[in-house]
């Protein structure tokens, strides 16, 4: 009952509370007994290991909420005891960061993500064991798109990103968001009809 007290509550920012003691019945193994009690309060494990955030990143992230899944993972690193466990996390925030900056169009940030998060991508493998190769390689593919998106002139690669992120802004049911990616089009001297 108190693990699975304990996997609700993982969700919820608090500290778990244990009653032990210095004496307990049964040559040690029963219950604690009176006037011995000690409280034990220690941080959330699940805020400490990360993986709650993790988990809630990536499902904001895949729904398109890119600075919303950085957000999060934020407050996991700064949560997190373990140095290596920081670090992890924070290439995983990097991607994200990557992912929020070029959905700003803001391509040298994204670049620059992309490239601090690949100059650690083992701890992308510590984080995620299945598919990472094929994901750091998407990350690859996306870091080199947006390397060619740096000068913000209207070739054919930059207006097809800024149609795609119209197109991702309509999917959410931001119209006022999209149609600014086609004022942007128009101020570069593409042709939008």
């Amino acid at each position: 009952m108190t693990a699975a007290l304990t996997l609700v509550a993982s969700r919820w920012p608090c500290r778990i509370c244990y009653v032990g003691g210095s004496r307990r019945t049964k040559e040690g193994k029963g219950v604690v007994e009176s006037g011995s009690e000690k409280i034990v309060v220690v941080a959330n494990p699940w805020d400490a290991l990360g993986y709650q955030a993790i988990e809630e990143a990536v499902s904001v992230f895949n729904k398109g909420g890119y600075a919303a899944a950085a957000a999060l993972l934020d407050g996991a690193v700064k949560n997190a005891d373990e140095p290596s466990l920081k670090r992890e996390l924070a290439t995983l925030k990097a991607v994200m960061d990557g992912y929020a900056a070029w959905d700003r169009f803001n391509h040298k940030t994204a670049k620059g993500k992309f490239d601090d998060a690949l100059k650690n991508q083992n701890d992308l493998t510590s984080i995620f064991k299945h598919h990472v190769e094929e994901w750091i390689c998407q990350v690859k593919n996306h870091r080199t798109h947006v390397e060619k998106l740096v000068d913000q002139t209207a070739t054919r690669a930059w207006v097809q990103d800024l149609l795609h992120n119209a197109r991702r802004r309509a999917e959410e049911d931001r119209y006022d968001d999209a149609c600014p990616s086609i004022s942007r089009l128009r101020s570069a001297g593409a042709d939008t009809t």
